[in-house]
């Protein structure tokens, strides 16, 4: 029993003089991650003076010419750049994704589900997926809207692992003119989550860090000539950034239902008249960096504690072979 006893009193010594919790030794890392998903997308016009509000459909347009693009960029400072780009049609969806690095996308492809602390693996993710039109278009049924989602992930776990970085984004640019002789008053409604998160942890310094951000932008001028914008519409929760310089653990997390630039405090609804051709750009994007540098150097109280605990080991091993 006393052997035991004594067992349990020196491990519970080391312990304390090395710093260990009861919880274990959490490894060294990086983590960012950024996640955009826009869902339910559509363009539509309002309806007289009665407030409600209709798809537009493809024959509503006299023109309409344009294209989804989508990138994605990768780089991990061990196994350097990779990145990938797709250039579609209007009504023609984007699946696009590159990885690098052990255990990467441990999650699988088009899963848009939060990544949270701690880091896993040395890994980059660059991910993006639009389905859906935000538009009807004819020999279709009706659209539920245009789904647009975006992804990037860097998780680094030791000083080897340097730094990386990921920044992808799907763009929808359109030139367009109406049919018809009356203007309309048009608005942009959807659905939205975002969620943006930095971690260091505790036992790295300065020279380590994480950012994440998202950026989401519709842009309306007249086409041609590098017109100023008519419109812009850049909300707040889709636009913003989290970052730690060192230790720290840092997130933004929000979501909407059916949110509209014709809501209160947004931009409201955008007039659209006849005869004018028009240009509208929608840019999605999401971006994450992080880096990993030497541990933290003990500060010089941590020093003492660790000698102090080791002379008190000591000595209780004096005092265990007096009494054998």
């Amino acid at each position: 029993m006393n052997i035991i006893g004594k067992k349990s009193i020196l491990t519970l010594t080391t312990a304390a003089a090395l710093g260990v919790g009861a919880m274990g030794t959490a490894q060294a890392g990086s983590l960012a991650v950024s996640v955009l998903e826009v869902q339910n997308f559509l363009i539509q016009e309002q309806l007289g003076e009665s407030g409600n509000f209709q798809t537009l459909n493809a024959g509503d347009f006299a023109s309409l010419l344009g294209n989804n693009t989508g990138d994605v960029f990768a780089f991990l400072q061990s196994t350097g750049p990779t990145s990938d780009t797709i250039d579609v049609a209007l009504d023609q969806g984007i699946d696009l994704g590159v990885c690098q690095g052990s255990n990467c996308l441990p999650f699988g492809p088009n899963d848009f589900s939060i990544t949270t602390p701690p880091p896993t693996g040395n890994y980059v993710v660059s991910d993006n997926l639009l389905q859906g039109a935000a538009i009807n278009f004819p020999g279709g049924p009706p659209t539920d809207g245009a789904d647009a989602s975006t992804r990037g992930d860097v998780s680094l776990l030791d000083e080897d692992a340097g730094s990386a970085q990921t920044n992808l984004g799907l763009n929808t640019t359109f030139n367009f003119a109406l049919n018809g002789n009356q203007s309309r008053q048009i608005r942009f409604i959807f659905d939205y989550n975002t969620y943006l998160g930095a971690f260091v942890s505790n036992d790295l310094d300065t020279d380590s860090d994480a950012s994440a951000s998202s950026n989401w932008t519709v842009t309306v001028r007249e086409a041609g000539n590098n017109a100023p914008p008519l419109f812009t519409w850049s909300p707040t929760d889709l636009n913003s950034t989290v970052s730690t310089t060192g230790p720290g653990d840092e997130s933004f997390t929000a979501s909407g239902t059916a949110f509209s630039s014709a809501d209160p405090g947004q931009p409201g609804l955008l007039t659209l008249n006849p005869g004018v051709n028009y240009s509208i750009t929608i840019r999605h994007t999401s971006l994450a960096d992080a880096s990993v540098g030497p541990a933290a150097v003990p500060e010089p109280t941590s020093i003492a504690l660790l000698g102090g605990g080791l002379v008190g080991l000591a000595a209780m091993r004096r005092r265990a072979k007096k009494t054998a």
